[in-house]
């Protein structure tokens, strides 16, 4: 049995959802964030190709695309709301 027998499409997939998946909940900073949002996303698309599902696959990328971008506007948001927060507070403060 040849170890290279274990890298295929389902595999690498799996692998890469659930290092996303760790790294969304383990990494603090909503950016790092994103960028394991897009590895999950990628290992999730694959599995969807690698069970042959190709139009569920390119439905879920083009959604995954439109995640993302709602994902990272609800991040500059918050990151607004957080700076606003901060100088009312240090505006008290004086």
């Amino acid at each position: 049995m040849n170890p290279l027998d274990f890298i295929n499409l389902t595999n690498i997939s799996a692998v890469l959802m659930f290092i996303g998946a760790i790294g969304i909940v383990a990494l603090p900073k909503p950016l790092d964030k994103v960028i394991m949002f897009a590895l999950l996303q990628a290992g999730f698309i694959g599995t969807v190709v690698a069970a042959k599902y190709l139009d569920v696959a390119m439905a879920a990328s083009i959604f995954d695309t439109i995640a993302t971008v709602i994902f990272l506007m609800a991040i500059i948001k918050l990151n607004e709301i957080r700076v606003k927060k901060k100088s009312l507070e240090g505006d008290e403060l004086d």
